[in-house]
């Protein structure tokens, strides 16, 4: 990850990543936030699905690429390809060995977050009672039998922790557009 990084201060626009979104995508924020993190300017290629980014990556064609986990994981595993970081909290049971950005000194935690939300003003105890239900739902052996063969990583965070999350994207995002508004 550094020494892509140090390519792109020598090379300022000219580094291409390529993202399996639109502009506006989870992908594409990440190279954004990336961007405005370390100071470089990454220039964004937009695959649209995963098949093409992936054909990309492997090609040639593009040095770099923004995928899910789950996206990359078999071509990591077969060694295809490198997984330079993940802009996730902690490592990934499924690929160990691969390092955080935050472990290589970038404080950046992106992807796609899914999550559940009531109207405004929902009573606290329906609130309680939705977060009991998920969590059971996020218990449940099939469901995370499921989850484990198909290797999607759970992080299951309650209300208020969703809260914060949901700020802290806020906020990325609040930062990230007034250096490189997107369209």
């Amino acid at each position: 990850l550094s020494q892509l990084i140090s390519a792109a201060q020598h090379a300022p626009e000219k580094l291409v990543i390529g993202t399996s979104g639109a502009s506006g995508s989870s992908e594409h924020i990440a190279i954004l936030n990336l961007n405005r993190l370390t100071g470089v300017t990454f220039t964004p290629a937009f695959f649209g699905s995963t098949a093409p980014v992936r054909q990309a990556i492997l090609g040639g064609h593009v040095p770099a690429a923004t995928m899910n986990l789950s996206e990359a994981l078999q071509l990591a595993r077969d060694g295809q390809i490198r997984v330079l970081g993940l802009m996730a909290d902690k490592r990934a049971d499924y690929l160990p060995n691969a390092p955080t950005f935050r472990e290589q000194n970038i404080d950046l935690i992106a992807g796609a977050s899914r999550g559940i939300a009531a109207p405004k003003g929902t009573p606290p105890e329906v609130v309680k009672a939705l977060e009991k239900a998920l969590a059971g739902v996020i218990a449940d052996p099939d469901y995370l039998a499921a989850a484990q063969k198909a290797e999607i990583p759970l992080n299951y965070l309650n209300a208020a922790e969703y809260r914060t999350l949901i700020d802290r994207i806020s906020a990325d995002l609040s930062d990230t557009w007034k250096v490189t508004p997107w369209r």
